[in-house]
């Protein structure tokens, strides 16, 4: 029992062993369950990260890749298998070079040596950036299926944790678009040098504080310099001191809702003399609506100025005239009275003669306006015809230029939207064109016996269209009486087609147009009236009235007086050329007749001609 008690006494420092190495082996075993579900949580976030990268590279349009040293790929997104490899998936080009799949692609299109040819010409870029050691940038370029690409590529060394470089990492993007772009960009501004240049008018451009940047070749001719003597300058000094500040006051009132401004100024010429200029300034803004510089356009009118500087000098000589016979004939006037005083039995006699000197005096000043509104609207005429040629050659070399680009450039939404813009400014401006040709031509007037009611019916059948656009409707109360007439049956119709025009636009949508005729015979009554008071017309005189009226909004009183004046029109912007009712007064005018426009009591404009019979 004693010999029992004492191995059991011996065998308790093992048992203690065994159970220190069962506890131990038991937190051994907690710390590798804790390991394991360590990495076990650890490879769960490196597969997470692992995805979002990868979606994250998959995401973007820009191709992205890695390689090592011997230039096979470690990494690639699905840009660069879509667009640069054509690779079966995101896992084919790992372990491959970049010249697998060129060649792959030449091998299945071997018909057409231009199918695959990518890179064949650019440098070795991953030697390179091996080489140097440092990122740089590289434009790549060459056919892919067929189709030129062009990649704005960046490649950078591509360093492994301890700081050894293990290969390069690379990012392109398809620039092929903007390139052409900026390539059509660099031809439009060669071709636009080239028109500035062969201009007659006098072209530059300007920044802000008025240094120049561009002058074309014109405008160093004027002052007789070169462009390096130019550019860089302010134009300013080549204008007289007293007139720069009203020149900077002009082109600084521009703003992006207005950015065009029209001056007059004299300009100090290459041998130290002035002649007048007339400017056109256009503000060009950023998308920020930020003023970035002015292009300007001009044209010498010294000799318009002479003109007027003459017809000034006219004027006052005229009424200096004027005044001298005004007062010779207050002097006969008194030497009248006092043979009146004299001889009472003659008084009648005499009152009936100083009523007619005064009726002459009126008509000489009547004859006075009539030579210097005369003289005046010759001026402007020669004015108008003279722009009007020079103009209209450029406007059709212009409208050319349109039509080729249309065809030759490559088409988009915005393209189109430009050159639809472009060609509309165009025609509005030829438009204008043919309208000042119409209002400084003086053409003879053919007249023959027709029909004033089958004018009428033909000039309404011209405007039929715009009558059926807006659904206007359009009443007719033509006179019953004799309406043959000698006019010029073309000039009337273009008449009445302007006044109908006119009314239609005026007139809102399912609105009335009332075209009334009506013969009369002029009497004591009319007297009272414009065109028999104006002298225009007689009493006897027989005279057929037509008028347009329309049931429109009516004119403002302040610009009523202003609407045969050239130019000067109540249409909305980009609508008519203001010269419309000028040409037709012009043409009434030559038949002997007159022309009135009114507003209507109930609403709208009535426009009037008269013409004798």
């Amino acid at each position: 029992m004693s010999n029992r008690k004492k191995t059991e006494k011996q065998r308790q420092p093992e048992i203690q062993r065994l159970l220190a190495r069962i506890s131990e082996l038991e937190r051994i075993e907690t710390e590798q369950k804790l390991t394991a579900e360590a990495l076990k949580e650890s490879e769960r976030r490196y597969q997470e990260l692992y995805r979002m990268v990868r979606l994250m590279c998959d995401n973007v349009p820009d191709l992205i890749w890695a390689k090592n040293l011997d230039k096979h790929f470690m990494f690639v997104n699905s840009a660069i298998c879509e667009k640069l490899l054509n690779a079966a998936d995101k896992e084919e080009p790992i372990g491959k070079t970049d010249m697998f799949f060129a060649e792959r692609e030449r091998k299945l299109h071997p018909g057409d040596t231009n199918w695959h040819t990518f890179g064949e010409i650019c440098r070795d870029s991953d030697s390179i950036v091996m080489k140097s050691r440092q990122a740089d940038r590289f434009d790549e370029f060459g056919n892919i299926k067929g189709s030129f690409l062009r990649l704005d590529v960046y490649k950078a060394p591509f360093w492994d944790e301890n700081g050894t470089m293990i290969g390069t990492v690379g990012c392109g993007r398809d620039v092929t678009r903007e390139r052409e772009i900026e390539d059509e960009l660099r031809r439009s501004e060669k071709r636009y040098r080239a028109i500035v240049e062969t201009q007659t008018e006098l072209i530059c451009r300007f920044l802000p504080d008025g240094t120049l940047t561009f002058v074309n070749e014109a405008y160093c001719r004027y002052f007789g310099r070169q462009p390096q003597d130019l550019v860089g300058q302010n134009f300013l000094d080549l204008i007289p001191e007293e007139e720069r500040d009203f020149v900077h006051k002009k082109f600084k009132t521009l703003t992006p809702d207005n950015q065009t401004t029209t001056y007059e100024h004299r300009a100090i010429t290459a041998e130290g003399g002035s002649r007048w200029m007339r400017w056109v300034d256009q503000a060009i803004f950023n998308d920020q609506r930020k003023l970035v510089e002015f292009q300007s356009v001009g044209w010498d009118i010294t000799e318009r100025k002479e003109i007027e500087e003459e017809l000034r000098i006219a004027e006052i000589n005229l009424q200096e005239q004027v005044k001298d016979r005004t007062a010779e004939l207050s002097l006969k006037n008194e030497q009248l009275l006092k043979e009146i005083a004299i001889r009472r039995n003659a008084e009648q006699e005499l009152q009936n003669a100083f009523t007619r000197l005064q009726q002459a005096h009126e008509e000489l000043k009547t004859a006075q306006l009539q030579i210097i509104r005369a003289a005046k609207m010759e001026s402007v005429g020669m004015l108008a015809a003279g722009v009007a040629h020079e103009v209209k050659n450029p406007l059709a070399t212009i409208l050319m230029g349109i039509d080729y680009l249309t065809t030759a450039v490559s088409w988009d939404e915005r393209t189109g939207s430009v050159l639809e813009s472009m060609e509309d400014a165009v025609t509005r401006a030829d438009s204008i064109i043919r309208g000042l040709l119409d209002y400084s031509v003086v053409s003879d007037i053919v007249s023959e016996e027709c029909s004033i009611h089958d004018i009428i019916a033909k000039s309404i059948n011209l405007v039929k269209h715009e009558l059926d656009k807006k659904n206007i409707r359009l009443v007719k109360d033509l006179s019953r009486d004799g309406h043959l007439i000698r006019l010029d049956a073309e000039k009337i119709c273009q008449v009445f087609v302007n006044l109908m025009l006119n009314a239609i636009h005026a007139t809102p949508d399912e609105g009335t147009i009332t075209v009334t005729t009506h013969v009369q015979m002029i009497t004591e009554r009319d007297t009272s009236k414009s065109y028999v008071a104006g002298g225009k017309f007689e009493i006897g005189d027989r005279v057929i009235i037509v008028e347009i009226a329309d049931t429109g909004h009516g004119i403002p009183d302040d610009q009523l007086v202003k609407v045969f004046d050239p130019f000067f029109t109540v249409n909305p912007s980009g609508k008519g050329t203001g010269l419309g009712l000028t040409v037709t007064k012009n043409i009434i005018e030559s038949h002997g007749g007159i022309i009135d426009i009114t507003n209507r009591k109930e609403g709208g404009v009535s426009s009037i001609i008269v013409l004798k019979m």
